[in-house]
């Protein structure tokens, strides 16, 4: 999954150079996070922490970016 994103994000290397360049660091970074837990046999844990129960304060985010989201959508279809 991560392979698939280097090369999205490469895709967009020219018109989007900072964004798309951020969003392959981000994503050489967690790539070596989970080889690096792989070494010490914490890489299960990482996976498990996906699953994790959200806290509050992560919900209100998600659910303030969801709207954001669905309200810039509405207003490009009118």
């Amino acid at each position: 999954a991560y392979r698939y994103r280097l090369s999205l994000y490469g895709q967009y290397l020219s018109s989007h150079p900072l964004s798309s360049a951020w969003e392959i660091l981000l994503t050489l970074a967690r790539m070596a996070v989970y080889r690096a837990a792989g070494w010490i046999d914490a890489d299960k844990r990482l996976i498990e922490m996906r699953w994790d129960e959200l806290t509050p304060e992560a919900r209100r985010a998600y659910e303030n970016a969801k709207a954001q989201v669905v309200l810039r959508i509405a207003n490009r279809r009118s």
